[in-house]
């Protein structure tokens, strides 16, 4: 870290400290009594704040904290005022939810601030929470700020410190955990379908997890605490418990992934699904927030790509059949005529119409064939053949292919195509 002399720190101190414009408080500074149970922890180095109360861990808050030429000042602060609006002149922004904890006023807690336009306001974004961007102060999230500024009366202490992890004294729950990683949380599935999901968590209890013995560690469902899930599966240890840990023997501070299937329901709606870990004939966990939202839909018509010829070559002006296949993964059954008749089309881009266009058999320049089946339902394979002509010039041409339900919709673009050699 850079040093700087002390005439320059105390220039600084005073040019904050003049940084901010007091409006009247509508905070009720005598109902509010310092509560010693409650201890704000700021870590510079993980940029996370640990909210404690009572000797328990209740919140974490990802951070920004001051900048490596502007930090936020090292020790053990306390709050000093509580300003529903604080504004800062030299930078011409606002910081809701100020709460100072130097006492000179120059350094404090606040939500992510903003610049007031006479077309509105525009707010530093919330990506840049996770580094070290402030002027020195200790940002938080508009949402995180508000609850921080009702929950800390004045007196509240503040420890900031440079370490890695908790510094400040409380007393670890035997079992609790944080996420550290998940699979992605925003999922879409057909009804029926199966797909991985994955979450790994740090231990941040006292107890060391094992999956076997007295209290086994298993992943529950949640919110409804014990609930039937609707994505259970025979993969699960039962529907309220779809995985229990891999890993026996995990220490404190240490990770373990909890992986399973889920099995999409045939009820197409939105779903939340909410997972907690349990100490079997123990406890439950703290609730680490684990939820994935599943999308259940199908659409009338989808396809996937089942098998093709191999890549032809043809003589110039020469034809060739060729065939494709598709596994029909709609809810609607395709048919080779009437109102909506599933073809095979030119697709990148859809509707060109291609050079192999053979005037005999195609339907149009940009549609080649019909389904060669009368009717192909859900879940079954449907058989698409055609015929190209090469064109007169030789070279290597790609020829991209998509489905099409004409009159309904074109199906999902699975990137099919043939690499065809046209020879003299």
């Amino acid at each position: 870290m850079k040093t700087m002399k002390k005439a320059t720190i105390i220039t600084i101190i005073i040019a904050l400290a003049l940084t901010f414009s007091i409006p009247n408080q509508s905070f009720e500074i005598e109902k509010a009594k310092a509560n010693s149970s409650k201890v704000i922890d700021v870590s510079i180095a993980d940029q996370r704040m640990t909210i404690i109360e009572n000797y328990q861990i209740i919140n974490q808050f990802p951070i920004s904290t001051g900048t490596w030429d502007m930090p936020t000042p090292i020790g053990t602060h306390q709050i000093y005022n509580h300003i529903p609006n604080a504004y800062s002149t030299p930078y011409d922004l606002y910081m809701p939810n100020w709460m100072a904890i130097t006492s000179d006023g120059s350094y404090g807690i606040h939500g992510l601030p903003y610049w007031q336009y006479s077309w509105g306001r525009v707010y530093e974004g919330e990506n840049h929470l996770g580094w070290r961007v402030s002027h020195g102060c200790i940002r938080l999230s508009l949402a995180n700020a508000e609850w921080l500024y009702d929950w800390a009366p004045n007196g509240t202490t503040v420890i900031v410190h440079n370490e890695s992890g908790i510094q400040a004294n409380y007393t670890p729950p035997d079992y609790a955990a944080e996420i550290i990683d998940q699979s992605p949380s925003n999922i879409t599935l057909k009804p029926g379908e199966t797909t991985n999901v994955w979450v790994k968590l740090k231990n941040i209890g006292k107890n060391w997890w094992y999956n076997v013995g007295q209290y086994p560690i298993h992943l529950g469902t949640d919110n409804n605490r014990d609930r039937a899930s609707s994505f259970s599966n025979s993969s699960w240890i039962g529907a309220n418990r779809p995985v229990k840990l891999a890993t026996s023997g995990v220490s404190y501070g240490q990770e373990a992934t909890f992986n399973f299937t889920i099995t999409a329901p045939q009820e197409m709606k939105e779903y939340e699904e909410h997972f907690r870990p349990v100490a079997e004939n123990h406890s439950w966990f703290n609730d680490p927030d684990i939820v994935w939202h599943i999308n259940v839909w199908q659409p009338a018509y989808s396809n996937q790509w089942i098998s093709q010829s191999n890549y032809p070559t043809v003589a110039a002006g020469d034809k060739i059949e060729l065939q494709i296949k598709y596994q029909n993964t709609g809810s609607q059954t395709w048919k080779n005529s009437g109102a909506n008749p599933v073809r095979l089309a030119t697709s990148h881009s859809q509707d060109r119409n291609s050079i192999f266009y053979d005037q005999t058999s195609w339907l149009s320049p940009n549609r080649l064939t019909n389904l060669a089946e009368t009717e192909i339902d859900p879940g079954e394979i449907g058989t698409f053949n055609f015929t190209i002509q090469a064109p007169h010039t030789p070279g290597v041409y790609t020829e991209y292919y998509q489905l099409v339900a004409e009159g309904a919709n074109w199906m999902e673009d699975n990137g099919v195509f043939l690499n065809i050699y046209v020879t003299n």
